[in-house]
């Protein structure tokens, strides 16, 4: 017996969707689009797709690829400081050097 245990491993690997099993053809091909990394191709077949009259595996789907292709409120936060940081500094150098 060997000192070590084998890993056990996720069917699919971190950050990409499994594929539910009564999902529809639709749904399918946009988590095949966002596991390939196509980020503008699944948003198009999200809009497809996406209805008040999709069924509730495809609605599923669609909440999951949307929560997943949504923008980093954090990140956005980070931009904007650093955007105003950057103004602060450049207005600062020109009052500064005159």
């Amino acid at each position: 017996m060997p000192f070590w245990r084998q890993p056990e491993l996720p069917d699919t690997p971190e950050g990409l969707l499994p594929v539910p099993d009564d999902a529809g053809d639709e749904a399918r091909e946009a988590i095949a689009a966002f596991n390939a990394g196509d980020f503008s191709r699944c948003r198009r077949l999200l809009r497809e797709f996406a209805g008040p009259d999709a069924a509730e595996a495809d609605a599923a789907v669609a909440r999951e690829l949307e929560r997943r292709l949504r923008m980093d409120p954090v990140l956005l936060g980070i931009a904007a400081v650093s955007l105003l940081l950057l103004i602060f500094l450049s207005i600062w150098a020109i009052t500064v050097s005159h």
